[in-house]
């Protein structure tokens, strides 16, 4: 017969409270040891058949016996023996200090009697996904329908299709064009010629009148300091000046007009001073400025600045040289690096940043 709790607990304290232990309880220490350590690898080492043939037989057991374990709080508990555990080495009554015991359910009651599962109930068995039917009602995948033509496109390629075709080899009705106008100067040059005589065929007088007026009128309205007013001859010299840097350019502009022989350039210091240099670059417009439009207005054009530079140039370019009849449309890029809205960024390109501008090539 089970050991009750009390009994156990008290073996318990009586074997840890003792004191000068002689030879018989040492080996009653070992042998309890023992047995413990036993019981814990077969519980370990159980399988699922065996501990399901031990709950069975307990519940069988329990069945046919009339009176259950109560412990000291009323409710039914539940003590699984160590012989049906199959352990060797244990089989006396008074061995009973390692009994598994079970602890009784919580003390609390529900409001309502709720169904608690059977702790003997066996597992389910496993079906896989594609044996389990669903509990609403699959339609089956439609087939999948070939995509056919329109109506319409069948009947017009069945009509070309039926269609009678007469080849025909008479030709003589058939005009082709003929590209053989090739582009030509309208003015002809020779080896006596200078290459101011080209420049000026381009930029006109007119363009030199434009540029002297609008500066002049840009410096007055602006009210700048010892200002005197230009002519056609210092605009014509600026302009050459210019042209010179670009052939020969420095880090600095002022280096033109340097004492070090290295960097100073003559064509260029004795043409103009450096102060009156900056002077005519700090006023120089090519636009009306009275009449320009502020940039709010809709009407405002990004290149009113250059506007009639950019006409008369390409008047003059295209009355320059009779066009031919082989014309492409190209684009082109300017390189320039400043700050602009109308700068763009071409990565596959050689020059890569600046403006880009439609031309028409012959």
């Amino acid at each position: 017969m089970p050991l009750k709790d009390k009994v156990i607990e008290a073996h318990l304290q009586s074997l840890l409270s003792s004191e000068g232990e002689d030879t018989d309880d040492d080996e009653l220490n070992e042998d309890f040891s023992d047995i413990l350590n036993k019981r814990l690898d077969r519980i370990q080492n159980i399988t699922t058949e065996e501990l399901l043939d031990i709950l069975s037989n307990k519940n069988e057991a329990s069945s046919h016996s009339s009176a259950e374990p109560v412990t000291e709080t009323g409710q039914e508990s539940q003590i699984i023996q160590p012989e049906n555990l199959g352990i060797e080495g244990y089989n006396t009554p008074t061995s009973t200090v390692a009994n598994i015991f079970v602890a009784p359910p919580s003390p609390v009651q529900p409001s309502s009697p709720v169904r608690q599962p059977s702790p003997f109930r066996q597992p389910s068995p496993f079906r896989p996904p594609s044996l389990v039917q669903p509990s609403y009602p699959v339609q089956p995948p439609s087939p999948v329908q070939p995509l056919s033509p329109p109506v319409s496109d069948i009947v017009i390629y069945t009509q070309l299709i039926q269609k009678d075709r007469s080849w025909s080899t008479n030709i003589e009705n058939q005009a082709f064009p003929v590209f053989e106008t090739k582009a030509r100067p309208t003015t002809s040059y020779n080896n006596r010629h200078l290459p101011i005589d080209y420049f000026e065929h381009m930029f006109t007088s007119n363009i030199i009148d434009i540029l002297v007026e609008n500066t002049n009128l840009y410096a007055i309205k602006n009210q700048s300091r010892n200002w005197v007013e230009t002519n056609n001859e210092e605009m014509r010299a600026l302009l050459g000046v210019i042209i010179m840097m670009g052939l020969n350019p420095l880090t600095d502009v002022e280096l033109y007009w340097s004492t070090d022989d290295f960097y100073n350039n003559p064509v260029i210091s004795r043409v103009m001073t450096l102060k009156r240099y900056k002077k005519l670059i700090e006023n120089f417009h090519v636009n009306n400025p009275n009449i320009e439009l502020e940039r709010s207005d809709s009407n405002y054009d990004k290149l009113a600045k250059i506007r009639p530079l950019i006409g008369i140039l390409n008047h003059n370019f295209s009355s320059m040289c009779t066009q031919s009849s082989s014309q492409s449309i190209d684009e082109s890029m300017v390189k320039f690096k400043g700050r602009s809205s109308m700068k763009q960024y071409m990565p596959n390109k050689p020059i890569k940043r600046g403006y880009k501008i439609w031309a028409r090539c012959d």
